[in-house]
């Protein structure tokens, strides 16, 4: 219902209950379509099925090769990477992003 497969990389899916409302799931992932990379943010109510991503904010997008080697693919990666997930604090809902990550871009 949402993304095609294989149309984006989501480079991991962290899924966690969602602090807000304790009886659904709520995931944090980078995404990277070049030219274009974020951090999404779906919704569940199975853990199966989740809502379409919406963009909590855009990201820079990077590139590395296999090994750092210049001569192989180029792989495109989002320099930005959800941590420790959503936290409830108050009336606060805070996400812990790692920007701009050493190394995923050459």
């Amino acid at each position: 219902n949402g993304i095609a497969p294989f149309s984006v990389d989501i480079h991991h899916f962290h899924v966690q209950t969602n602090p807000v409302h304790n009886a659904s799931l709520i995931a944090i992932y980078p995404i990277t379509t070049p030219p274009y990379a974020c951090i999404g943010l779906s919704f569940s109510l199975d853990g199966l099925e989740f809502s379409s991503p919406s963009q909590l904010f855009n990201s820079s997008i990077g590139w590395s090769t296999e090994d750092g080697d210049l001569q192989k693919q180029i792989e495109w990666r989002n320099e930005d990477h959800p941590v420790s997930g959503v936290v409830l604090r108050g009336d606060h809902v805070w996400f812990y992003i790692h920007r701009a990550v050493p190394r995923e871009s050459l």
